[in-house]
């Protein structure tokens, strides 16, 4: 038996029941840790959760939701990434180091808006000829968490994964314990600090250094058990569903892909008035 298409058709996704519209900057933290599979579908490079709508990216969104505001992005390129989503749509001004693969990054804004990134300590593993990195330019995400002072505006993105895969998990698990520690503290003495922490994502091949898919979901365990206290102060952007559904190969994902992770985390910072 053989079936053959004869009329093509298009859903109305604006009012489809599977879509609240809901605005996900009423989400609380905690529920972002709980949120079930699915959690939403690709439409023509356009990532629409199912829980909530999310903002389009613009700088108009980043000057008025991030106004007189430091984001810090600690841990690897992917976290670095999202820096250059929102470099390339703020148009900022490179202030100090370079876009490379390796070395910290420090962007300003228009708005006074500060963006950082630092990469994680080892290991950091890279593969190739980026083995095992120069290790002076990185730091744990505690280093730069217990410096951060009880005031001003600052926005946390924490991305512990890739480069962790040829360690034991339990090596795995004091990085993201210490970090876990180190955000404690720093909600403790500045509450209205925002922090995020970024799930792993789905990569293909057979690369051995990759680890598969157990890799992932060891990290994803060992981050839900050492922030299972600190889910009320904590936003998990879990990118897996995203990643999968996408069929996402590459260690880093496509520029919508990366898009997508970028708005969601705004989306949770935004109301649609700014």
């Amino acid at each position: 038996m053989s079936f053959r298409v004869t009329e093509a058709f298009s859903l109305p996704l604006d009012n489809h029941p599977l879509i609240r519209n809901k605005i996900c900057h009423n989400t609380s933290p905690r529920d972002t840790w709980t949120s079930q599979s699915p959690r939403g579908f690709w439409d023509n490079d356009q990532w629409r959760p199912l829980d909530c709508d999310l903002p389009p990216l613009t700088a108009s969104l980043l000057s008025r939701c991030l106004h007189n505001t430091t984001v810090l992005l600690l841990g690897d390129s992917n976290a670095r990434q999202i820096l250059e989503a929102m470099n390339s749509t703020a148009q900022c001004q490179e202030s100090d180091g370079e876009l490379g693969l390796h070395d910290p990054v420090h962007v300003h804004c228009p708005g006074d808006l500060r963006l950082t990134w630092i990469p994680h300590a080892y290991p950091f593993y890279s593969g190739g000829s980026h083995s095992w990195t120069d290790t002076r330019a990185k730091h744990a995400p505690s280093f730069s968490l217990d410096r951060l002072p009880s005031t001003g505006n600052y926005v946390i993105l924490i991305h512990l994964y890739m480069h962790f895969s040829p360690a034991h998990t339990s090596v795995y698990a004091l990085h993201v314990r210490d970090t876990a520690r180190a955000v404690r503290d720093l909600v403790t003495r500045n509450p209205q600090v925002k922090v995020f922490v970024r799930g792993p994502h789905a990569v293909g091949g057979n690369t051995f250094r990759l680890a598969g898919d157990y890799h992932a979901e060891r990290c994803t365990r060992v981050l839900r058990h050492e922030f299972r206290h600190l889910r009320q102060h904590v936003f998990f952007l879990d990118v897996w569903d995203m990643t999968v559904a996408n069929e996402n190969y590459d260690v880093h994902p496509s520029h919508q892909t990366v898009r997508a992770v970028t708005t969601t985390m705004l989306s949770h910072l935004c109301s649609p008035d700014g």
